[in-house]
């Protein structure tokens, strides 16, 4: 997937990402998540049951983070902003410059949980 610069903080492809709190980070979003930081990034990638909507970096994280967006399914949109741009959708300054939005699926039954 290519990446995909935003230069505009009202398109509406980010709006997931619009004005997040730390609570919109587990809840707020309906049937969405976001992760903010190249761990919580690696982890949804590598070892999460959940599938990956879209990934929002800041320009100056494309080139360190190399390895990891070579991880993102093709299908998966890979938006890119400066980070002033990123800093206006996301109402605060993303200091990570690093967020993705997953979807939680369905909830698993204690069974399934304790069983996979």
């Amino acid at each position: 997937m290519p990446i995909l610069p935003v230069s505009d903080p009202a398109d509406p492809r980010l709006a997931p990402y619009t004005s997040i709190r730390e609570k919109d980070l587990t809840r707020g979003h309906g049937a969405r998540f976001i992760v903010e930081g190249k761990v919580t990034l690696e982890a949804l990638l590598t070892r999460s049951r959940f599938a990956v909507e879209s990934v929002f970096l800041a320009d100056s994280r494309l080139e360190p983070l190399a390895g990891l967006i070579s991880l993102v399914p093709d299908d998966v949109p890979i938006y890119a902003a400066a980070q002033a741009v990123m800093d206006r959708i996301a109402g605060f300054p993303m200091h990570r410059g690093v967020l993705a939005c997953g979807l939680k699926g369905e909830i698993s039954t204690p069974s399934e949980f304790l069983h996979p």
